[in-house]
């Protein structure tokens, strides 16, 4: 196992959390519209906290998802970058 020190990480781990914060956005709006408007059965049970509880697994999974797929984009863009910025053949 290694670490990796990246220019800037502040930043990308301030990108990360956003991006995170609108995957647990995202993943509770969609099981809400699918729900509530269109009127389709939660898998858990048609009480309001087993709905609930399914939006919030939902939310917490998206953001997991979303936020660690970012952080690793972020860190393959900035090892790309800090491989340009050293000279050849050193």
């Amino acid at each position: 196992m290694f670490e990796v020190q990246l220019p800037a990480l502040k930043k990308f781990q301030n990108v990360a959390g956003i991006a995170a914060g609108i995957g647990f956005f995202l993943g509770l709006l969609i099981p809400a519209v699918a729900i509530f408007g269109l009127h389709w059965n939660c898998p858990f049970g048609d009480s309001i906290l087993q709905v609930g509880g399914f939006m919030a697994i939902m939310g917490l999974g998206s953001a997991i998802v979303v936020g660690n797929l970012t952080a690793l984009i972020l860190i393959g863009i900035a090892k790309i970058k800090q491989g340009r910025k050293t000279p050849r053949g050193v």
